[in-house]
């Protein structure tokens, strides 16, 4: 049996291409871009099961960050990166598992600063059904 959170993973990367996306947390050692996604929260729910054939709810959140100046606002650039990402995550195809249906549950902002920049955050969450059968 195969875990489809891996293919999920791997083409929500592929699709959101060129913005870098990664999993969990902006990996050591690299310059931190202005934008970019990560991937978080990765769940993963039997939904059905035949012989053949099993079903999955694979869930997760895209955090859509943005890092300026302090005291600059950066939701213009978020909101145009969300423009993006939605539609071609509604379009998210694999050669693995068969991708059923994509649902955007639920959006919510987050907006901090550091002592040197202002961050800008939009949170999507998904629900992914997939197939896959043996």
């Amino acid at each position: 049996m195969i875990n489809p959170q891996n293919h999920i993973t791997n083409r929500v990367r592929e699709v959101l291409s060129p913005i870098e996306v990664w999993s969990n947390r902006v990996p050591r050692g690299i310059d931190t871009p202005e934008s970019y996604i990560i991937v978080s929260d990765m769940n993963l729910s039997e939904a059905a099961q035949s012989k053949r054939e099993y079903e999955w709810i694979v869930g997760f959140n895209l955090d859509i960050t943005s890092v300026v100046g302090l005291g600059y606002d950066a939701q213009d650039i978020v909101n145009d990166i969300v423009e993006d990402v939605i539609p071609k995550m509604k379009s998210l195809t694999d050669d693995v598992v068969e991708i059923k249906n994509v649902d955007l549950i639920a959006s919510r902002s987050m907006t901090f600063d550091t002592s040197t920049n202002s961050i800008t955050r939009q949170i999507l969450t998904y629900e992914i059904w997939v197939n896959y059968g043996d």
